[in-house]
């Protein structure tokens, strides 16, 4: 994860969109500019010909997070490769500190395990198989082995089979 922290007591929490594969340029223009953002990385084992190797890759390719105040907005459109605002009805949709949270809870928290039935509305952290590393929000379980999740940042929903042994509740993030 890479991230540029700054006391914004007027700013907010935007998702951009950007050229793929140029987020870590932009992400470097950010520092200079001055511009606050989040840009989470996840470790991936890739396999070439001839050996293996850990990677970093971002873990929403072609989204960076930025927080700004709206009048500091369009310095955002200042950095070259940034495309636009994820927006809804025109204006730039707002990202919840608590999405964030969520968001590095997946990435460096401590998920806790348990053998609990989950319920709707958990916060809940895909620990192992194919979707390892995600976290969201449980709307509906179906069965024993079917969740659906929405993963706010990303505004998408993703129904998936897992198994209760691969899921963990979340501990969410205190602030001090």
């Amino acid at each position: 994860m890479k991230s540029n922290t700054r006391d914004h007591n007027l700013s907010n929490w935007y998702l951009v969109y950007t050229l793929p594969k140029h987020e870590r340029r932009i992400c470097s223009n950010f520092v200079q500019t001055g511009i606050d953002f989040f840009f989470p990385l996840k470790k991936v084992l890739r396999q070439w010909a001839d050996r293996k190797k850990w990677v970093e890759v971002p873990l929403f390719p072609s989204y960076i997070f930025v927080r700004v105040s709206k009048r500091d907005r369009p310095k955002v459109f200042g950095v070259r490769g940034v495309l636009k605002f994820i927006s809804n009805d025109g204006s730039p949709t707002l990202v919840g500190e608590n999405v964030i949270n969520s968001i590095k809870l997946m990435l460096f928290g401590n998920p806790e395990a348990t053998n609990e039935s989950f319920s709707a509305g958990q916060l809940l952290y895909i620990r192992s198989g194919p979707m390892a590393g995600l976290s969201g929000i449980l709307i509906e379980k179906k069965g024993r082995y079917r969740i659906a999740m929405r993963l706010h940042a990303m505004n998408q929903t993703i129904v998936a089979e897992v198994s209760s042994e691969d899921i963990q509740r979340a501990i969410p993030i205190t602030t001090r």
